[in-house]
């Protein structure tokens, strides 16, 4: 990976104008409408490696006769998100932001984290740990805690594997960046919560239809498939995008061919140079 998409901290930290988060979320969209075939291309790779993990770890509960109960569940699943997830996460984001700027993304883009992926873990760590902490808590505070942290921590894995900042670092630095523009990050969140919503009642209607003879089974697995190929290539990509969109402005990340782009970007703050050294967090 280039240093020239690690962007500048210290450009994020003074960063001083609203995020516009229906520039964004435009801007977003026009990427998932024109370029998301190779965003597509790496959500699929990212099913396949998570699939052939869960199998894995699954296999390996079978013949070391571990049994399965909530909470050994449960450490599965964070053992794999941490693990597994977390550096997929990474060349997602990696590749999203290639996209934003109009740089054609690869294969290697995506599978670059999988040799070095410390950072990532590290930070994957820390935020699993924190958002646990949430199902200890009464249901009343609980719900609260786990939305929060899942806000503040938006930029921790973007941190970790585009500005390659240390764990504890870019668990701080997303904390402090997305408390200063929390409302954006709010209203991200909220919008996609609400379109992820929307295919969930889909599917739960088609569930029904599924239960209703042949024709609704056909049915139901046919709108199964659309709702899919609606997730897949264009709610993820549009989520992803539009955090990539974000840590382009706040980071100051730039490129040829964006810089030649009139109409696809969100307008930025413009700052001088003493503004755009770079230091990490």
């Amino acid at each position: 990976m280039t240093e020239k998409y690690q962007g500048s901290y210290q450009h994020a930290v003074q960063f001083k104008e609203k995020l516009d988060i229906n520039a964004i979320f435009r801007s977003a969209y026009k990427h998932v409408k024109e370029r998301r075939s190779p965003f597509v291309g790496s959500v699929a790779w990212t099913a396949v490696i998570l699939f052939a993990a869960l199998i894995l770890v699954a296999a390996l509960v079978r013949v070391l006769g571990i049994e399965a109960d909530g909470s050994v569940q449960a450490i599965l699943n964070t053992s794999v998100q941490v693990l597994i997830l977390a550096p997929c996460v990474g060349g997602l984001t990696y590749v999203a932001l290639k996209t934003t700027l109009l740089d054609k993304p690869n294969r290697e883009d995506f599978f670059q984290f999988f040799s070095n992926p410390w950072s990532i873990i590290g930070v994957s760590i820390l935020t699993a740990i924190v958002s646990n902490v949430g199902f200890l808590l009464p249901h009343m505070i609980a719900i609260p805690w786990l939305i929060a942290a899942h806000i503040l921590f938006t930029l921790a894995v973007p941190m970790a594997a585009i500005y390659r900042a240390k764990p504890f670092a870019a668990f701080i630095g997303s904390i402090q960046l997305v408390t200063k523009h929390f409302g954006t990050f709010f209203m991200l969140h909220f919008v996609m919560f609400v379109l992820y919503l929307l295919v969930g009642f889909g599917a739960v209607i088609l569930s029904n239809f599924a239960q209703a003879g042949q024709v609704g089974m056909f049915v139901g697995v046919a709108g199964g498939v659309v709702l899919a190929y609606i997730i897949f290539t264009r709610l993820v990509p549009l989520q992803f995008f539009a955090i990539a969109e974000i840590y382009r402005i706040l980071f100051n990340v730039t490129s040829e061919k964006s810089e030649m782009s009139d109409d696809s970007q969100p307008p930025t703050e413009e700052t001088d140079e003493s503004t755009s050294e770079d230091f990490r967090p």
